[in-house]
């Protein structure tokens, strides 16, 4: 039975809560469960890197087999995945078993990396094959913004609760620190299920790649990705902005932890003010998201722009963010930032989907995503070295120069886009593939 336009978006939006509600369970204790297991600031950088690199390697191959055997499998494989990667870190007190975590993290995130958006973006397209994809993807992102708010409240709080009944962190498997793993393993759990039940998959009529391809043949996938780029003039630019800013937010999400927690000199008695400080965030991401839509009207609907204006302002808080050293402002530019990003981050996908033809649409964004975490991998090394020797306040006024010179890319966008609007020149799409 085919499924309703309205039934498509309950189901997504509600997996994307859940799953990013349970993701954002353990985010803002994470980095400091770590280093109270025994990790220095720059091993818990190097794990960050090399769970980027683990999905730098599998982003193509996994994007494939979600165009060979379908987006529902590869989702519930990630989601697999990513449970095992929760159990794993509960249990990690050494630096060789919070690298096998954040391995099994990774494949788990490359498996997930634009299958469920591909089911999403496809079943609304076999409607209304011109339907406006950013309204979307927006509110999409408002729910993703929405589960990691509400987990982050929730982790960080439970955490406060039981730091007065569990053991000091570092000293046993369930701690304050610990606790919300141990929820998430359990919504993760219920998460698989729903997955199961409520994604309708129909059969493509027409595989871009058979399942062998997908596996042992990375080379012919990322050829035809290549290939896409050559004939589109927008899709390089887009994958050169995805890179610069996927460095800078790994940097962001590595450091913000340790970084507030020198501000404070209280971080060991105060878990729940991290839930507030990432949960702050996500709320003005929200803020971000909605803003975009209202620019988008501003604007006329012109994307480039959209991105070039929002990833300035995404920059600028940076700077400033580096130079608090009172906690409660760089909290207020922190959050500044969240609003910025957000309000990039649908615009930028717009673009990215409206350049893809439907059949190779996992691949090209698993692509994108693998573009982004190799800016991740990079930052987390280089930077990680830097953030050491000198201090992260530092490493994210490099980011943000970067941020800064990559919003460039978008003005260009915007002109190719206008140029192949005009009608000696033809529509996007048709000059774009042939």
């Amino acid at each position: 039975m085919k499924q309703s336009q309205k039934q498509i978006k309950r189901t997504y939006y509600l997996i994307l809560f859940l799953f990013w509600f349970a993701t954002g369970l353990p985010m803002a204790l994470s980095v400091l469960l770590m280093l109270s297991r025994g990790l220095s600031l720059y091993q818990a950088s190097i794990l960050m890197g090399i769970y980027s690199i683990s999905i730098v390697l599998l982003e193509v191959p996994t994007g494939g087999l979600a165009d060979a055997i379908g987006r529902k499998r590869v989702t519930l494989m990630a989601y697999s995945f990513i449970l095992l990667s929760n159990i794993i870190m509960l249990l990690a007190f050494s630096f060789p078993i919070f690298l096998l975590d954040l391995v099994c993290y990774g494949i788990g995130r490359a498996l997930a990396s634009g299958a469920l958006d591909a089911w999403f973006i496809d079943s609304l397209q076999a409607d209304d094959p011109d339907m406006d994809l950013q309204p979307m993807i927006a509110q999409g992102n408002t729910f993703i913004l929405l589960g990691l708010g509400c987990g982050l409240f929730v982790g960080s709080g439970l955490s406060q609760l039981s730091s007065s009944t569990l053991p000091p962190d570092g000293s046993a498997i369930l701690t304050p620190y610990a606790l919300p793993i141990v929820i998430a393993i359990a919504v993760f759990t219920v998460l698989l299920a729903l997955t199961a039940i409520l994604v309708k998959e129909e059969q493509l009529q027409e595989r871009s790649f058979s399942v062998r391809q997908s596996l042992s043949n990375t080379k012919q996938i990322l050829s035809t990705g290549f290939k896409l780029s050559r004939k589109s003039k927008v899709i390089p630019l887009l994958l050169g902005a995805t890179f610069t800013l996927g460095l800078a937010m790994n940097n962001l999400e590595t450091f913000w932890q340790p970084h507030f927690s020198s501000l404070m000199n209280d971080h060991n008695r105060n878990n729940l003010f991290f839930g507030i400080i990432e949960g702050g965030s996500f709320a003005f991401g929200i803020l971000g998201n909605q803003l975009s839509l209202k620019l988008k009207r501003w604007l006329g609907g012109r994307l480039g722009w959209m991105c070039a204006i929002s990833q300035g302002f995404l920059a600028l808080s940076m700077i400033l963010l580096t130079r608090q050293s009172v906690l409660f402002t760089g909290i207020g530019f922190y959050w500044l930032v969240g609003l910025g990003f957000s309000a990039h981050d649908s615009p930028h996908m717009t673009l990215l989907n409206n350049e893809i033809p439907a059949k190779q649409r996992s691949a090209m964004l698993s692509i994108a995503s693998m573009v982004s975490y190799l800016g991740g991998f990079i930052g987390s090394f280089v930077m990680g070295y830097l953030a050491d020797r000198y201090s992260i306040p530092f490493v994210w006024l490099i980011d943000a120069l970067l941020v800064a010179a990559a919003a460039g890319l978008y003005i260009k966008i915007e002109k190719v886009i206008q140029l192949n609007k005009r009608p000696d020149i033809g529509t996007q799409k048709e000059s774009a593939y042939v």
